[in-house]
């Protein structure tokens, strides 16, 4: 090993310039050997998988309003399902809106005397489901839900508690819907609901 306090400070200044200039290049080849690597797999991975979302081209696809799914074919829909359970009936289906009603029975009320939050949001998430499938993407077959919030705001006890539902985000992928939750009667706020939506195609 060479001493390095025994060469003169030329011979130093030279050796420390080509060892930095070597250390340098070193690095960035790896850096580049890196980026390749990382996007010869990404591309292998969208040619080999069918599903991925790389391989669906949605540079065409449009949002679309589909008025045959009205009022009447999500009442059916929900016939012998959970929908139907809760008494939620849908009222009018249009464009970037979806109405609905649910009846205040006792089956929905928690045992301390109040309406089950679970059953609100039950109601707000039916409606924000209808609302993506009535607005599904063209070529889009369904929906599943990402994530969804609930805010309460008010309580009602007795009466019919309306859902209307409004688009905050149609895209090819993702849909957000919110809802807002408020009594026919008096038009109170009882809750404010979102939700995300991945679209399935």
């Amino acid at each position: 090993m060479v001493n390095l306090c025994l060469l003169n400070p030329a011979a130093l200044a030279f050796i420390t310039f080509w060892y930095f200039h070597f250390s340098l290049f070193t690095s960035h080849q790896l850096t580049l050997s890196c980026y390749v690597h990382r996007a010869s797999s990404a591309e292998a991975l969208a040619e080999e998988d069918s599903y991925s979302p790389l391989a669906i081209d949605h540079s065409t696809t449009r949002i679309m309003f589909h008025p045959e799914l009205n009022a009447q074919h999500f009442n059916e829909f929900s016939k012998e399902h959970f929908p139907e359970k809760l008494g939620i009936v849908v009222v009018d289906v249009r464009e970037n809106k979806v109405t609905a009603e649910m009846p205040i029975t006792k089956a929905l009320f928690a045992p301390n005397g109040y309406l089950h939050a679970g059953s609100i949001v039950t109601f707000a998430d039916t409606i924000a489901g209808y609302s993506t499938l009535a607005h599904l993407p063209e070529n889009g077959k369904s929906f599943t839900t990402l994530e969804l919030k609930s805010n309460f705001v008010g309580a009602v006890k007795e009466g019919i508690v309306v859902c209307e539902s409004k688009p905050e985000h149609l895209g090819r992928t993702t849909q957000l819907w919110s809802v807002a939750v408020f009594a026919k009667a008096t038009k109170k706020k009882i809750a404010l609901f979102s939700c995300t939506q991945l679209v399935i195609y």
